[in-house]
């Protein structure tokens, strides 16, 4: 009797080792929810049809290198082709950037890990700059007739990531 996932059920231990095998996978991939249903011809799939797609399209590929880089005081985890939000930037649109400030790299499960920054470069082209969603900021004491109400929105650059070399 085997338990999966709070389901209990007899495999064959091939089939319990590819199970567990993404299930260690998918639990390694924060961005993943859902739970794993195995049907008759062995292979696990995933309920939800969006985190499906894209676990399969990572096991086919392979685990993508991704690294984690430090901008504007603020970290973000990318990969290649990604693109990402950042507090803007002081560069024009179009303009090809480097990130020295990795902080980690895995590459198919190799990471190295900076003391605090490693020697690779992240290349980055600006998309645009643009503002973010305004946020209302109300402040009120109450019984002296003092209200203030302000808004904000945060200029942000838009960001491609075009290639982590380490």
């Amino acid at each position: 009797m085997t338990s999966v996932f709070g389901f209990h059920f007899t495999l064959p231990y091939e089939l319990y080792a590819k199970i567990q095998k993404y299930w260690i996978f998918a639990h390694s991939m924060s961005s993943l929810q859902g739970a794993l249903a195995v049907v008759s011809d062995g292979v696990p799939q995933f309920v939800k049809k969006n985190v499906s797609l894209r676990l399969n399209s990572r096991i086919d590929k392979g685990m993508a290198m991704f690294a984690v880089i430090e901008i504007g005081g603020h970290q973000y985890k990318v990969e290649e082709g990604q693109t990402l939000y950042v507090n803007r930037l002081d560069a024009n649109e179009g303009d090809k950037i480097q990130i020295g400030e990795v902080l980690l790299i895995d590459r198919d499960g190799d990471v190295e890990i900076g003391t605090p920054h490693l020697n690779a470069k992240v290349e980055a082209t600006v998309l645009e700059h643009l503002k973010d969603k305004k946020v209302i900021v109300f402040k009120k004491k109450r019984r002296k007739g003092y209200r203030v109400k302000k808004g904000h929105r945060q200029h942000l650059t838009k960001l491609k990531i075009d290639a982590i070399k380490a």
